[in-house]
């Protein structure tokens, strides 16, 4: 839609302000897809653009791959979007979150299960094909 974090940020900001206010999108995948975008300047056209910027940051925060600089540029833009476009009042969306969260249900730091469990040593004693 002519948004790219390889330009300037006059030249994204200017990307932005155009895919919010624009009437018509260009059909990128099928019309169902440009009908979730709402129409121009809505809170459902920002909320969608927040949203996408906010995944792909979130996204690339768990590739293992150096990628802090697109996230960086994510972060920005979706930071300007905030400042600029979005207005709590008047939008009725919560504002995305690009941070990467872990789990709310941690990996424990010891298996299920141990050999100091006392019905498990008793197994290791009787020997590895006595299970």
């Amino acid at each position: 839609m002519g948004y790219n974090i390889n330009v300037s940020l006059a030249a994204r900001k200017s990307a932005l302000e155009q895919i919010y206010s624009e009437s018509t999108l260009p059909r990128v995948q099928n019309l169902d897809y440009v009908e979730e975008w709402g129409g121009p300047s809505s809170g459902v056209r920002l909320q969608k653009m927040a949203n996408t910027i906010a995944s792909l940051a979130r996204n690339a925060q768990r590739n293992p791959k150096d990628l802090s600089r697109a996230i960086a540029v994510w972060k920005r833009d979706l930071d300007w979007l905030r400042r600029t476009l979005y207005r709590p009042r008047r939008h009725n969306f919560d504002w995305p979150n690009s941070s990467f969260e872990s789990p709310r249900h941690p990996t424990p730091s010891k298996a299920p299960w141990s050999f100091s469990e006392p019905h498990l040593r008793r197994r290791r004693r009787l020997g590895r094909g006595r299970w």
